[in-house]
């Protein structure tokens, strides 16, 4: 807006003068001045649209391709994880069709004869979740036991 004012301000004054060279000067040659100098204040306004225009123009296709770059990145990436996943399918698949086996057998890591005092790990969970309710319902009773409304109407 700044900007504007000035540039405003600026021409109103060149009119001015030119006016006033016009008026009151006796020869040409002034007038011929004051008009190039109008006409190259206004080509420098007009260069300086144009550049900044193109700036602008330049910054936002170095935006677009930045983003195109990283979309083609970040595409190619999936494709490579998705042909790494599909290598290793096939490699497991021709594994096992070709009957190939490994030293590894499947243990049962924890059986039903783990009870501690007789109770399975089903009745602990209750019995811990039963005490945990009992507490929350015993402080909520005695917290809320101990506010005292009293009106005092005069």
């Amino acid at each position: 807006m700044n900007k504007k004012i000035f540039l405003t301000f600026i021409l109103v004054s060149l009119f001015i003068i030119s006016l006033c060279s016009y008026t009151f000067a006796a020869n040409n040659g002034s007038m011929d001045s004051a008009k190039n100098s109008v006409m190259n204040v206004g080509n420098s306004i007009g260069n300086a649209a144009g550049q900044a225009k193109n700036a602008v123009v330049g910054g936002a296709k170095d935006v677009a391709n930045g983003a195109a770059t990283i979309g083609n990145d970040a595409m190619n990436m999936g494709k490579d994880a998705v042909n790494g996943a599909t290598d290793g399918v096939d490699s497991a698949t021709r594994t096992l069709n070709n009957g190939e086996t490994s030293d590894y057998t499947a243990t049962r890591t924890s059986t039903a004869n783990d009870n501690f005092l007789g109770m399975s790990t089903s009745a602990w969970t209750w019995l811990i979740l039963g005490i945990v309710g009992i507490i929350i319902v015993a402080l909520v009773w005695f917290y809320g036991s101990q506010y005292e409304h009293r009106n005092y109407n005069e």
